[in-house]
């Protein structure tokens, strides 16, 4: 019997969705928030819900649809993006944020063409590990709810291809972080 390979595609559509959201969502809430501390620690509050909700949801649902997914697990992506964000704009020299502003730009002129570009690497390099985890978490579940619904063992070969998946975009990540790709 041919393994199922579906719960990787999903795995993959869901990992690409939620990577995606927090890539556009991360760095600006990131900025917003060094701007408004008071509100920083609320960022992380997702973190201890997410793993409960997606394992709930594969394990309820009849059929599991990526889109769903992919938000749930936006949440768990999102504070990690923001994070690598945050520490990526607290290494800017502060010189270049504020001649900027001295020259009249705005908070949003300021992220998009001096903060945004300079903290690229380091967001690019966490939307990488959060796509990663996602990819593995997602499909690894979906893997292991199906078996279980058959009475049957888990396939070995649509695990070690998102295992291989999730570590060579790990990998990759781990190299544009240090500035050594390409």
């Amino acid at each position: 019997m041919a393994p199922d390979w579906s719960p990787l595609w999903l795995g993959l559509r869901a990992a690409a969705f939620s990577s995606a959201m927090a890539l556009v969502l991360g760095p600006w809430l990131a900025y917003w928030l060094q701007r408004y501390a008071a509100a920083a620690p609320l960022a992380w509050l997702p973190l201890s819900v997410t793993p409960v909700l997606l394992f709930a949801y594969c394990l309820r649902a009849a059929q599991f649809r990526w889109a769903a997914a992919g938000l749930i697990a936006s949440t768990f992506s999102l504070p990690y993006v923001m994070r690598a964000s945050a520490a990526a704009y607290g290494a800017l020299k502060p010189e270049y944020v504020n001649a900027a502003r001295g020259l009249g730009a705005t908070e949003w002129r300021v992220f998009a063409r001096i903060a945004g570009p300079l903290a690229l690497r380091p967001i690019l390099a966490a939307a990488a590990f959060v796509f990663a985890v996602v990819a593995a978490e997602a499909g690894a579940v979906l893997i292991l709810v199906r078996a279980a619904r058959a009475d049957a063992t888990p396939a070995a070969a649509p695990l070690a291809a998102i295992a291989a998946v999730s570590l060579a975009i790990h990998y990759l990540g781990t190299r544009l972080e240090r500035g050594s790709l390409g």
